[in-house]
């Protein structure tokens, strides 16, 4: 019966169990499970014994993609610079034209939704500043596309018009 406590107190001590532990679970005092550690070299064979693998975490988050290109350095704002619609109306444009970059080569997740929210209040402040027409709204969208065509194209590769 020793000699099964003794085995069983010897394989609980490889799994990296205590010898506090191991007395309380297998019935014996402190002292007699440190005697058979001492006697039977158990500390000498656990060292030996192959270490285990790190754990591998597995991430469902999109992949990193290299930092962004350092920011040039801010330029000082002159006095009256931004007096006028046309000018402000530029600084928003340029801000817009950040954020969308910033979306684009995003890192973290959280910096996604942050360049997201960043670009809607940008496009709000501009609405704000001079609001479009249809006809002028028209003119942005064919800037972009060439055609209507081209237009269409690009809305069913986002997924519009397909039915749910």
């Amino acid at each position: 019966m020793a000699n099964s406590k003794r085995e069983q107190a010897k394989a609980l001590y490889m799994q990296g169990i205590s010898i506090s532990d191991i007395a309380q679970q297998i019935g014996m005092s402190r002292k007699q499970v440190g005697r058979w550690k001492a006697a039977d070299h158990w500390e000498t064979l656990r060292n030996s014994l192959p270490k285990p693998e790190p754990i591998k975490v597995v991430s469902f988050d999109r992949p990193r993609q290299p930092k962004a290109a350092p920011r040039a350095p801010q330029r000082t704002i002159e006095p009256g610079e931004y007096d006028t619609l046309d000018s402000l109306l530029k600084l928003v444009d340029s801000a817009i034209d950040e954020c969308r970059g910033e979306i684009s080569t995003h890192v973290f997740p959280g910096s996604f939704a942050a360049g997201v929210n960043g670009l809607t209040k940008l496009i709000e402040l501009r609405l704000k500043l001079k609001p479009i027409d249809d006809e002028a709204l028209l003119a942005l969208v064919l800037e972009r596309y060439r055609n209507p065509r081209e237009l269409a194209k690009g809305l069913r590769e986002m997924g519009w018009g397909q039915g749910a």
